[in-house]
């Protein structure tokens, strides 16, 4: 089964989406009793459309970025609760 997402994503400088997605997949995948090595989950997130925004700073004056991001999810058929 393969799900799309376009989401937008406020970033820090040291932050990596791709590795936010794979850590909450594995999470949620464990959750629902699957259980796939951490290779197999890096795999099922497919990168698709990756634009960067401006850069700017919150009233912290931590600076960030927004961007566009889409990736699709490539689950197993045998993924327990793909919903």
């Amino acid at each position: 089964m393969i799900i799309e997402f376009l989401i937008v994503v406020r970033l820090a400088e040291d932050t990596e989406i791709v590795d936010v997605i794979h850590e909450c997949l594995a999470k949620v995948l464990e959750d629902n009793l699957n259980e796939f090595d951490d290779d197999a989950v890096k795999r099922m997130v497919i990168p698709r459309v990756q634009r960067l925004g401006d850069y700017g700073a919150e009233e912290n004056a931590e600076p960030h970025c927004r961007m566009l991001f889409g990736f699709a999810l490539d689950l197993p058929e045998e993924t327990a609760n793909a919903d």
